[in-house]
């Protein structure tokens, strides 16, 4: 088996390799397939390898393995994380479809998106290498792999086509659904990298492509802004001089007139986030553990009662008024 930090100079591999040896090029596409089943957008990696359609016997694998992930919480974090082990992902085309899964449930539970972070971790060290006829399947590559096909397609996906035919609610939801992947996607690689998994210049590849988007197209100032709140702290100690870069670019469009209000609160939080050390002004919403939120409750519950308990100001009348204004 590779050593554990082989994943951390995985991102590296693909921000550098445009043009990977053939053997390692193969596998490191097969995770990239779209959850639909399409395969589209690979980057410059070649064209994604579509996941194969999984046998019955495969299904029912991933059927119990997407109930597993269903069930997933922080109390039932270790005993799940064995069952998914134990539930036989034995192939390369099972990996793919695990890992496809995977990724669907870390983009769009971003309250979780740490927890399944934590889960691809421990995948990465405890799942047994899979190969077929590309070469070794490594989970790391196959879902870092994933990762960086949808964030190629962001903005170009087959979704958004048509959407304008549809009535009025229909389109939203499509939209809402899609916006969400999008902000999943940079979060989920956020995490990935401070966990080791995505290489630096895999991080920083991402992050200049945005900036640049940002200027004709404002819709990309949302997910740049999520990407840096998660990588900001780390980024700056790694690589400061590329941050300042970042920040600069963004400094004429902060002051466009052509931009919106709110896009513009983004950047400027983002600035004050920095200045300050990268310590957010309010603590992140995770996954709480239900001691916690029972905890949570009876503090909300003791607060209401002390508010009840305490007597209400006596009220003067009008009349007692008139006569001490009188004397």
């Amino acid at each position: 088996r590779r050593p554990r930090d082989a994943a951390a100079e995985l991102g590296r591999e693909h921000a550098a390799e445009p043009a990977r040896r053939p053997q390692q090029q193969e596998p490191a596409a097969a995770g990239q397939a779209r959850a639909g089943g399409g395969g589209e957008g690979a980057g410059d990696d070649g064209d994604a390898v579509e996941a194969d359609k999984p046998t019955d016997d495969e299904a029912k694998v991933l059927k119990t393995a997407k109930g597993l992930l269903n069930k997933l919480t922080l109390e039932k974090f270790d005993t799940l994380y064995q069952q998914i082990l134990s539930v036989g992902i034995s192939s390369a085309s099972l990996l793919r479809g695990f890992v496809v899964l995977l990724y669907d449930k870390a983009v769009m539970e971003p309250t979780f998106i740490g927890m399944y972070a934590r889960m691809c971790e421990k995948l990465a060290a405890d799942l047994p290498e899979l190969s077929d006829e590309h070469g070794v399947l490594p989970f790391a590559e196959v879902l870092v792999g994933k990762c960086r096909s949808e964030f190629d397609v962001m903005g170009k996906e087959p979704e958004l086509e048509g959407l304008d035919s549809l009535p009025a609610d229909e389109r939203e939801q499509k939209l809402r659904k899609l916006r969400q992947r999008e902000l999943g996607n940079v979060e989920f690689i956020g995490e990935l990298f401070l966990r080791g998994m995505v290489g630096v210049d895999a991080v920083e590849m991402s992050m200049t492509r945005m900036v640049e988007e940002c200027e004709v197209d404002h819709d990309k100032i949302q997910p740049l802004c999520k990407l840096l709140e998660h990588v900001g702290k780390q980024l700056e100690a790694q690589d400061k001089e590329v941050l300042d870069e970042c920040f600069a670019s963004l400094e004429p469009l902060r002051e466009s007139a052509a931009l919106s209000s709110r896009y513009k609160f983004m950047l400027m939080d983002l600035v004050d986030l920095r200045r300050g050390g990268w310590v957010p002004r309010r603590e992140a919403n995770g996954p709480k553990t239900l001691d916690e939120v029972h905890k949570e409750v009876d503090k909300e519950k003791r607060y209401t009662e002390k508010k009840k308990e305490k007597p209400a100001p006596a009220k003067v009348k009008k009349e007692d008024k008139g006569k001490r204004g009188g004397r």
